[in-house]
C-alpha cells in the first residue's frame, strides 16, 4: 500500500469505535511495558523480556493463553499520521511484579516489529492494551491443536497453565530443532507430531482420529486454518462450539491491512443486524 492509499488516523479511529462494546472492553486496561531485554532466542524466535507497569488484576495476566496488544512505536506501514503499529501476542511468560516475557517470530519481511526489534534497547517502553484471554482445550474430552511458529507460544502457555486428564494431541509445522526445543518443557503434558513445514495441515489431520467428540484448537496462516475449519466440520463432524481455530497472520498481507479488514467486516456484519458473539473469526469475510 502506498502512501497515496494509506487510511488516515481518523479514518481508523473512526472505524474503530466498532470496538467499544462492552463484551470487547470488559476486563481491558492500558498501561506499559518497559523492556529490560532482548534475546535471540533462535532462528525462529526474539525474546522481549520487561515488566508492565498501570496495571492492577495480576492474576487476570496469568490465565492461558492471555494476549496483549502492543502499540510498537514505529510508523504504521498502512496508517498515516500514525507513529505507532499495533501488534498482538501471546503473554509467552507471566512471573512476579508483573514481569513479562514475549515471544515473537523472526522473519525477512519489512515489518513495524522487525525494525523496533533491531533497534530496541533497555529501558524503551510502548503502550500495551490488555490482558484478553483467547480460547484454550475443552476439559474432559481429547484436544487436538493445530500450530505453526507463530502460535507455538500460545500452545506452549496452554500446554503448561492448563493442566489436562487426556493429553492434547498438538500437530506442529514449524523448523522442527526450534520447535522441539522450545516446547522441551511441554513434553509428557501432550502427544507432539512435528511436520515439514511445507505439509498441508489438511494432510495432516486426516491422519488422526479426529471425530465428532473431539476438539480442536488451532492458529496460524489464515487461508490454512479456514481449510482446516471446513475439514473438521464437513468431514469429521466436529461441532462448531468444539472448533478453536483462528487466523493469527494471512500470507502477502500485513498485520495492519489483516486488522483494517477485520474491523470493516465486523462493521459489516453489525450494520447488517447480525450477531456479533455467536460470530467466530472465519465468519468475517477477510
Amino acid at each position: 500500500m502506498g502512501d497515496s492509499q494509506k487510511m488516515s488516523a481518523t479514518e481508523f479511529a473512526r472505524m474503530a469505535q466498532v470496538l467499544d462494546r462492552p463484551e470487547h472492553v470488559t476486563g481491558l486496561e492500558e498501561g506499559e511495558l518497559v523492556v529490560d531485554t532482548i534475546q535471540v532466542l533462535s532462528s525462529t524466535f526474539m525474546r522481549i523480556r520487561g515488566q508492565l507497569q498501570g496495571f492492577r488484576h495480576a492474576d487476570a495476566w496469568r490465565k492461558p493463553n492471555t494476549t496483549l496488544r502492543l502499540e510498537v512505536p514505529i510508523s504504521n506501514d498502512a496508517i498515516s499520521d500514525m507513529d505507532t503499529s499495533s501488534r498482538v501476542y501471546t503473554v509467552a511468560e507471566m512471573g512476579d511484579n508483573y514481569d513479562i516475557i514475549i515471544d515473537a517470530v523472526r522473519h525477512d519481511a519489512d515489518s513495524p516489529m522487525m525494525r523496533w526489534l533491531a533497534s530496541a534497547q533497555p529501558g524503551d517502553r510502548m503502550v500495551v492494551k490488555g490482558p484478553r484471554q483467547h480460547q484454550i482445550l475443552q476439559p474432559g474430552v481429547k484436544n487436538y491443536m493445530f500450530a505453526d511458529a507463530s502460535a507455538l507460544p500460545a500452545v506452549r502457555n496452554i500446554i503448561k497453565n492448563q493442566p489436562m486428564s487426556i493429553p492434547p494431541t498438538v500437530v506442529i509445522t514449524a523448523p522442527m530443532e526450534d520447535a522441539q526445543t522450545y516446547l522441551a518443557d511441554c513434553h509428557g503434558l501432550a502427544d507432539m507430531v512435528y511436520l515439514e513445514t511445507a505439509k498441508d495441515v489438511v494432510d495432516a489431520c486426516r491422519e488422526l482420529n479426529i471425530t465428532s467428540t473431539t476438539t480442536v484448537w488451532a492458529a496460524g496462516e489464515r487461508d490454512q486454518m479456514r481449510m482446516l475449519r471446513n475439514y473438521c466440520k464437513a468431514e469429521c463432524g466436529v461441532a462448531r462450539s468444539a472448533l478453536r481455530i483462528f487466523g493469527y497472520w494471512k500470507r502477502g498481507t500485513s498485520h495492519t491491512l489483516l486488522d483494517i479488514a477485520r474491523l470493516q467486516a465486523v462493521k459489516q456484519r453489525i450494520d447488517s443486524g447480525l450477531n456479533l458473539e455467536l460470530a467466530d473469526d472465519f465468519d468475517l469475510e477477510i
